[in-house]
């Protein structure tokens, strides 16, 4: 049997310097689920919802990426005409 040992904590030394995120320097990168058939799936998923869902999660989504994120919509927007190409 092998003796358990507790595992070994990093001493941590925390100090006053904060490093923030840059702008300028995150990438939104295209997500892509696989094949075309899973890709439709997730597209009819989406047709499901109704106006009031979609809005609330658009809003949600865009809150969550715009502070970090450069031109998200615009991005998303070509996401968006590249999945209505398939669909």
């Amino acid at each position: 049997m092998i003796p358990l040992t507790p595992p070994v904590c990093p001493i941590v030394n925390r100090t006053n310097i904060f490093i923030n995120p840059d702008r300028k320097r995150v990438l939104i990168r295209p997500f892509s689920p696989g094949n075309e058939q899973r890709i439709l799936k997730i597209i009819a998923r989406l047709l499901a919802l109704s106006e009031p869902e979609i809005e609330h999660l658009l809003t949600q989504v865009l809150r969550e990426f715009s502070d970090r994120h450069q031109k998200t919509k615009h991005i998303f927007m070509e996401r968006f005409e590249f999945c209505a190409r398939i669909w």
